[in-house]
């Protein structure tokens, strides 16, 4: 188990969709939301009724806004991102829970450990806490997760399938 994941919006929206945001808690001993990503999911409960699940569960796991470096602003990236990151660089045994490739560049270029939902699905199923991990990957993308088949193809090889 990981110390801390630090978790964005769309893996946290796409997980409420799919029925399974206590996987997070089964995989992860310290889960941290950041405020401001709570706000942006909240934005979006008029469009989706899933959104009501992501922050009462995201709630119990709120954390602060922090100061966002410099090197994290030149990006231009999404301010709930910006906070994932920024509490991340605070936390050295942290993960950041990015679905944004560029969002995720920025993170890997400050050193930062990365996955995303797809991940999320990965380590569930190295958890045994699924069977399969190929059927809640294509859950998670009829629920709106941006992912190519070559790119789940890789992904399920890794975990065999």
């Amino acid at each position: 188990m990981a110390d801390t994941w630090i978790i964005n919006a769309s893996p946290l929206i796409l997980l409420a969709r799919i029925g399974h945001l206590d996987w997070l808690e089964k995989m992860v001993a310290n889960p941290l939301v950041p405020a401001k990503v709570i706000e942006e999911v909240l934005a979006g409960q008029a469009f989706d009724p899933t959104a009501n699940v992501a922050v009462k569960w995201a709630s119990h796991y709120r954390v602060e806004n922090i100061e966002v470096p410099m090197t994290i602003q030149v990006w231009k990236i999404d301010p709930g991102e910006s906070q994932v990151i920024a509490h991340a660089l605070q936390q050295p045994t942290s993960y950041a829970i990015l679905d944004d490739a560029a969002t995720r560049r920025c993170a890997l270029s400050l050193g930062i450990s990365v996955f995303g939902s797809i991940g999320i699905v990965l380590r569930a199923k190295k958890s045994n806490l699924i069977p399969q991990a190929r059927p809640w990957l294509e859950k998670l993308k009829k629920a709106g997760l941006f992912a190519n088949d070559h790119l789940l193809q890789i992904a399920l090889a890794k975990v065999g399938e």
